[in-house]
C-alpha cells in the first residue's frame, strides 16, 4: 500500500511517498517509489500506487518512450498522451488478461510531476486507473489519501518556499505512515524544477519528523487548556510559557541542522 502526494510551491511540483511495500499481506519491506525519467527536453519525476508489478511495468514504459523518443517534446500534451497510452494499453492488454475476479482488484495510479525546456512551470499529472487530470493544487493516491488531504488543506500556502513545502510533504507523509495501515517505511520527497529534479534531503525529512512529534506533544496541554474556561488565569499562562519554550527548543534544534545542509543561519 501507498500514500504518495504531489503540489507545487514557489520553487516548483513537490513529489512525496512512502517506502512500504506489503506482498501477499505475507510480507512487508521497503523500496523507493520516487523514479525519475527525462531526455533533453524533458524531466520528470514519476510515483505509484496501486499493484506493484504494473506500477513497474509503467514506469519502465514511461521511461523508454521518454529516453528514446526523436522528435522533441514541447508541449505538456505530448507527455499526457505517452503517460495515456501506456496505463491504456497495460490495462487493455496485461491486466485485461486477468480472469475477471482478479481485474476487479488490480490496478495503478501514478503520479507526475513534469518540466519541458522552455516552459516556464512544471506541471503535474495524476493518472487514476485510465483517467488522466492535471494537478492544480493538492492531489494523492493510495491508502493514505483521504487523510493527506486532510493535512494538505490545513496547512498548505501557494506561495509557500521550497523548505516550507518539504515541510508539509514530510507532514502529509509522517500522518500516513502513523495513522494509515501498511503505510510506512521511510519518506522520500522530490522536486521538479526548470533545472532539473532534485531528490536528497534525507536529514531535512528526519528533523521534520522529531520535529512533529515534539510539536504534537508539546501542543497537547495548551490545546485542552485553552478550551477549558474552568482552569484558572494562572494555569492557562502556564501552559502557555510551558510551550512557548517548547517552541524554542524545537527550532533551535531544527537550526542545529543548517551546516549539514550547506546552508547558513539565518
Amino acid at each position: 500500500m501507498t500514500i504518495a502526494a504531489g503540489f507545487h510551491c514557489r520553487e516548483g511540483a513537490v513529489i512525496c511517498a512512502d517506502s512500504e511495500m506489503t506482498h501477499a499481506d505475507a510480507l512487508k519491506y521497503n523500496e523507493e517509489k520516487i523514479r525519475f525519467c527525462y531526455n533533453d527536453d524533458v524531466n520528470m519525476v514519476l510515483t505509484g500506487a496501486g499493484d506493484d508489478d504494473f506500477i513497474r511495468m509503467a514506469f519502465n514504459r514511461v521511461t523508454d518512450r521518454i529516453t528514446s523518443r526523436v522528435k522533441p517534446i514541447n508541449e505538456f500534451t505530448q507527455v499526457e498522451k505517452i503517460l495515456e497510452e501506456v496505463v491504456v494499453g497495460i490495462y487493455k492488454k496485461n491486466i485485461g488478461a486477468l480472469p475477471p475476479t482478479q481485474q476487479f482488484d488490480t490496478g495503478l495510479s501514478l503520479l507526475a510531476a513534469i518540466t519541458i525546456k522552455g516552459a516556464q512551470k512544471p506541471k503535474i499529472i495524476k493518472v487514476s486507473d485510465t483517467a488522466l487530470t492535471y494537478v492544480y493544487g493538492f492531489d494523492c493516491i493510495g491508502t493514505g489519501g483521504a487523510l493527506a488531504k486532510y493535512v494538505y488543506k490545513g496547512l498548505h500556502e501557494p506561495t509557500m518556499s521550497l523548505n516550507q513545502a518539504i515541510t508539509l510533504a514530510s507532514y502529509v507523509v509522517y500522518a500516513a505512515k502513523k495513522n494509515v495501515p501498511k503505510c510506512g517505511g521511510y519518506t522520500s520527497i522530490a522536486l521538479a524544477q526548470q533545472t532539473g529534479v532534485r531528490f536528497d534531503w534525507e536529514p531535512q525529512i528526519d528533523a521534520c519528523e522529531d520535529y512533529f512529534h515534539s510539536f504534537d506533544t508539546s501542543v497537547k496541554p495548551l490545546f485542552l487548556a485553552c478550551a477549558d474556561e474552568l482552569i484558572s488565569e494562572a494555569e492557562y499562562q502556564r501552559q502557555v510559557e510551558c510551550f512557548v519554550l517548547a517552541l524554542r527548543q524545537m527550532r533551535e534544534d531544527k537550526k542545529e541542522l543548517l551546516p549539514h545542509l550547506g546552508l547558513p543561519p539565518p
